[in-house]
């Protein structure tokens, strides 16, 4: 394993302590092993960091991780590396499109967290933040990829987009 690897799951991991061992502001991570079975199947929709896929890896069968911006993605590829964990560079919509997600500069850096599809830029017709890159991204609807996936029961969504 080469230092990128080492040094991305090192900090995977310590972003795992800080939410759930340090930070009680996302106390539903606390039940989530309430909430879902071993035979459980999951989306994480807006997977960012991968910190719910990681724990609901713990307590289910699969999880679905959808992820659409590129340097998110990558990351997730490289440190869930769980079996049950399958990660798509897709974007959750209401239509399969191609489009574009802006991701705001926040003190010259991406802050990836805070993207947003350019449909919502136009429709608000104010920005936020004074600068934003942009990438091309795709997006699938629920039915279309648990169809494909021949999904039959899903039992618990997390969105956060």
């Amino acid at each position: 394993m080469d230092l990128k690897v080492i040094k991305l799951k090192f900090i995977h991991f310590l972003r795992y302590l800080y939410l759930i061992k340090l930070n009680k502001f996302e106390i539903e991570i606390e039940i989530l092993n309430k909430l879902v079975k071993k035979n459980s199947i999951c989306f994480d929709i807006g997977c960012c960091h991968g910190s719910y896929a990681r724990i609901l890896s713990k307590y289910s069968k699969r999880i679905y991780a959808f992820e659409p911006e590129k340097e998110n993605f990558n990351y997730l590829k490289t440190v869930l590396t769980q079996k049950n964990i399958n990660i798509y560079k897709l974007a959750i919509s209401n239509k399969k499109i191609s489009t574009k997600i802006c991701i705001p500069k926040f003190k010259k850096k991406n802050n990836t967290a805070m993207s947003t599809l350019i449909e919502n830029i136009k429709k608000n017709k104010r920005k936020l933040f004074k600068e934003y890159t942009f990438q091309k991204i795709n997006t699938v609807t629920l039915d279309k990829f648990s169809n494909q996936k021949k999904i039959n029961n899903l039992d618990l969504i997390k969105i956060d987009v």
